[in-house]
């Protein structure tokens, strides 16, 4: 079961946006992990350049999120998918500074 903080890797739906999300970061809480079939995620990108200074990207060290490469955290682009979707066993694992970074710009988004 995956965590909070976890990058997890997900399996590519069929039809319209298939090739365009593969990893994300879990950010609803752990107990919720544990009680409900979904998981609230923020999307993972390679694509530094066109996210530089944007507000709600932040960037992911590439040991952090298990992978090749630097990744951005797109925390405005949130979404919830079915557990049945995210692969067992986590990539990565945020730092505790990268987490609360991106908590506090999910915060902002959702006007916590």
């Amino acid at each position: 079961m995956a965590r909070r903080g976890d990058v997890v890797e997900l399996h590519r739906p069929a039809g319209f946006g298939a090739a365009v999300l593969r990893h994300a970061v879990v950010v609803q809480s752990d107990l919720l992990n544990q009680q409900i079939g979904t998981y609230v995620l923020v999307p993972l990108d390679i694509r530094q350049d066109i996210h530089f200074g944007h507000p709600g990207a932040i960037p992911v060290s590439a040991t952090e999120a298990g992978l090749k490469h630097e990744q951005v955290a797109l925390v405005a682009s949130v979404f919830s998918a079915p557990a049945d979707r995210v692969e067992k066993g986590a990539q990565g694992s945020l730092l505790p500074a990268t987490l609360a970074r991106l908590d506090d710009v999910l915060r902002r988004v959702l006007s916590l």
